[in-house]
């Protein structure tokens, strides 16, 4: 798992960890055959990019913005955990993410129905609308698409049409806190991207575009 800096036109590697696999930690006799120290042990990867993050904050490195692949996106701790640092982030998220658009009625937890049971958690009020994949929020109509030139490559400018929504994603079975959607299709190829983005409404699309497609440093 590799943190990285990029500025403008610079960017380096700050710091790397690597990942154990479950099924390597389960077997510490395969461990020892193959020199890993018995500390080392299974940890998510959105954990070690967490481990590497703040360790960098704690040695006094600043960020403002921070990105990665749906790996990390797709988890709700790795992206509480990256606002909770102070950043703004634009995270890819895979398809199957569920959420919804527009925040549906929510049944509190201790709530009395009509059968006279108070709940144990709070869920999604019956008849309410259900989340849907990231991949299937718009059958028809949508926010407006907009053509944005990412960047320029030796092929000629790399070009992706945009929309973007309010999303609240699905945090165990109720919508999570208010984020920004971002669907992305590359008009040469129809390859698909979606994003996740903590960012103020405030910031326009055009910076979250320029962090989310910044990887390839």
């Amino acid at each position: 798992v590799n943190l990285g800096y990029a500025a403008g036109s610079f960017h380096c590697l700050l710091d790397s960890d690597l990942y154990l696999p479950a099924s390597w930690a389960e077997d510490r006799v395969r461990c020892r055959e193959a020199q890993i120290p018995d500390g080392v042990v299974y940890r998510p990867k959105w954990q070690i990019a967490l481990d590497l993050l703040n360790r960098s904050l704690s040695e006094d490195l600043r960020f403002r913005w921070l990105t990665g692949d749906e790996g990390y996106g797709r988890f709700p701790q790795f992206r509480a955990g990256v606002s909770a640092a102070g950043l703004l982030y634009v995270l890819e998220v895979p398809r199957t993410l569920t959420g919804w658009t527009k925040m549906p009625d929510v049944v509190p937890a201790g709530f009395q129905g009509p059968m006279g049971r108070p709940l144990a958690k709070p869920r999604v009020a019956p008849g309410g609308r259900k989340a849907r994949a990231v991949n299937a929020l718009w059958r028809r109509g949508g926010p407006t698409w907009s053509d944005y030139r990412i960047k320029d490559t030796e092929k000629g400018p790399l070009v992706w049409r945009v929309r973007e929504s309010p999303f609240y994603p699905t945090d165990h079975g109720i919508p999570g806190e208010a984020l920004r959607i971002i669907v992305a299709e590359n008009v040469l190829d129809g390859e698909m991207k979606y994003f996740l983005s903590n960012a103020p409404g405030a910031v326009p699309l055009k910076d979250l575009l320029a962090v989310a497609f910044s990887r390839w440093h």
